[in-house]
Parts: structure tokens; C-alpha cells; sequence
């Protein structure tokens, strides 16, 4: 669907240029001319929002490894009843394998990989590389 969607945009945004392009006319063309091309704008922009919004949605993936890559921040300083120390960025970078074999690596925040171990079992939702959530089995 997301293919689908990208090639009807890719299509739109030549018509649009096309019609840009198009010698001056006055009158009632002119006018239809302008409407077209707002209308015309409008929905590249509600496909670029929807392109968006689309997430996928990966069963019976497989977590296969857990990376801290912590860089340490100096500018950064956190104390809980003791000396104050150097902070970290707190990320963390974990590969998915999915069904057919490929792996998707996703960098998440140490909150959000509180749950995750190597060799869990469950369903992926991401958006382009960006983490969404794991429902374990």
C-alpha cells in the first residue's frame, strides 16, 4: 500500500508541475487554473500526511540482539543521593528478525527496551526506522 501511495504521489507532483508549467490564460481558465492547482495541492498534501501515518505492522519477529550505544555526555550529570557522574544518551540498539529472514535494526530509548531480552517472540510495530512498540507472545 505504502508503494502504491508513494507512486500516486510521485504522479501528483508531476501533474502539479506540469500544470504550473502551463502558459497564462485569463479569464475563466485562469481561475479554473488556480483551483485545480490548490485542490491539486492540497491532496499531495494529505497523501504526504498519510504516507505518514502508515505503520508496519511485523508478526512472529524475533529479537536476535541487544546493543547499548550509549555515548557519554559530559554536559550531562545524574545524581541520586551520590557523587554526581558523567550522564549517557541512554540508547539502546536492537535487531529484529523478522519471518522471511531480514533483519531490521531499530534504535530505541533504554525506557523503551526495559522489557526486551535476545530470543523473545512477538509482534513488531514500527514506522520507516522508528520504534513503535513489541507485544511479546
Amino acid at each position: 500500500m505504502k508503494n502504491r501511495l508513494t507512486q500516486v504521489l510521485i504522479g501528483c507532483i508531476i501533474l502539479f508541475a506540469a500544470v504550473l508549467l502551463l502558459p497564462e490564460y485569463s479569464g475563466v481558465v485562469f481561475w479554473l487554473r488556480k483551483a485545480f492547482l490548490f485542490a491539486l495541492l492540497l491532496f499531495i498534501i494529505a497523501l504526504f500526511v498519510r504516507l505518514n501515518q502508515i505503520k508496519n505492522i511485523e508478526y512472529e519477529v524475533r529479537i536476535t540482539e541487544i546493543r547499548s550505544t550509549d555515548r557519554m555526555n559530559p554536559s550531562q550529570y545524574i545524581s541520586k543521593g551520590g557523587a554526581p557522574c558523567a550522564g549517557s544518551d541512554g540508547r539502546v540498539q536492537v535487531t529484529f528478525q523478522l519471518i522471511d529472514g531480514t533483519q531490521r535494526m531499530l534504535s530505541l530509548s533504554a525506557r523503551q527496551s526495559v522489557g526486551l531480552a535476545s530470543g523473545m517472540r512477538g509482534t513488531l510495530v514500527y514506522r520507516d526506522a522508528v520504534f513503535i512498540s513489541f507485544k511479546p507472545e
